[in-house]
């Protein structure tokens, strides 16, 4: 028998008027029962823990003889599809997975963004592969978070080696870093935040001959490099689009912050669909990018841009992990983290 119980982020109370109000966490509606009766209040006390409703139906219709087993099931069934009462979490992990986990199946529950017990999601988390092109600023916070998150396992790509102007941003790297390539810093640092998590570091550039390779087997891709402008992004497109891979694209200009497209192939479009609708609403933005792919200068940035952006991106990647879709798919946001300004960017679908 399948067992229910109130939702651990939900509360209820009874209003001034006397109907009962029940307030699920997470969630923009209040749940509101018109003059409840005694039999309503009774259901809600039973299912303080876990349950079967059958065991609720025959207390209740015990408790109020006249009451009906079909009207109690009906309320029982509201209380479901409204996402009040959720399934028991029979799912069992070794103590360690368990504690370290422990926000995060709350958070599962309270907001039902996909199907299964918090544990199912977990275990379907710990299973799934993601790529990140690029481990700087953007890349490394997502790098970090995912760890954090449980995602089974992280293929790391960069050549680049960690140097002093990297340290004010880029903290997941320190001074005893220095000099040593990033991926395997981070691949370091990752086994000190989350040592369940594969790490596969690959200290080359994503390019044309390589990019099939690299990406292959992937369930979402991260393109966080910006080099070469305008010749990496079709790079990484046509391996995903060819692999069937969604790869989502971010970048960082402090103070403002990309988060999107997330390319979804068959669906979508790629980057020259995008190219095109960036060329007709911006003119110039062809000139922009050669002028910034010649541009030796780097560009301003700081910490908390970067991981504003990793945030914020790692949560559209659960989304997607989870459910199949996800806020930005087709579409990109803009941030402005000084003014806190949201815009949409350029929209694919």
């Amino acid at each position: 028998m399948t067992r229910y119980h109130i939702n651990s982020g939900g509360d209820y109370f009874i209003g001034s008027m006397g109907d009962l109000f029940i307030v699920p966490r997470a969630k923009d509606f209040l749940y509101r029962i018109q003059r409840p009766n005694e039999s309503n209040r009774m259901v809600l006390e039973l299912f303080a823990s876990d349950t079967e409703p059958e065991e609720v139906v025959a207390k209740v219709c015990c408790q109020f003889d006249t009451l009906k087993a079909r009207e109690v099931e009906n309320f029982i069934d509201e209380l479901i599809r409204a996402g009040i009462l959720v399934k028991e979490d029979t799912g069992l992990f070794v103590p360690d997975i368990e504690d370290r986990y422990s926000r995060q199946l709350l958070y599962f529950e309270q907001n039902m963004f996909a199907s299964g017990t918090p544990h199912d999601i977990q275990a379907f988390l710990s299973k799934k592969h993601v790529v990140i092109v690029g481990v700087g600023g953007a890349g490394s916070p997502i790098a970090q978070m995912l760890a954090g998150v449980g995602i089974g396992s992280l293929t790391l790509i960069d050549s680049d080696h960690v140097d002093m102007t990297n340290l004010g941003r880029q903290i997941a790297y320190s001074e005893t870093d220095i000099g040593i390539q990033k991926v395997m810093a981070l691949k370091t640092l990752i086994s000190k935040i989350n040592p369940h998590v594969k790490v596969t570091p690959v200290a080359k550039y994503l390019n044309c001959c390589n990019a099939l390779t690299l990406l292959e087997g992937a369930d979402i891709a991260v393109l966080a490099a910006d080099e070469p402008a305008n010749k990496i992004e079709h790079w990484m497109d046509d391996a995903c689009m060819e692999l069937g891979v969604p790869y989502l694209s971010v970048s960082n200009s402090a103070p403002v912050i990309r988060v999107g497209p997330l390319y979804v192939p068959n669906i979508t479009g790629g980057y020259c669909k995008y190219r095109d609708l960036l060329v007709k609403k911006w003119e110039e933005s062809e000139s922009f990018s050669r002028a910034i792919d010649e541009k030796s200068d780097s560009i301003a940035n700081n910490v908390w841009s970067c991981y504003a952006l990793g945030s914020l991106a790692v949560g559209q990647l659960i989304q997607w992990l989870c459910t199949g879709s996800a806020a930005i798919e087709g579409r990109s946001m803009l941030m402005n983290v000084d003014t806190m300004r949201i815009s949409e960017g350029i929209a694919l679908i």
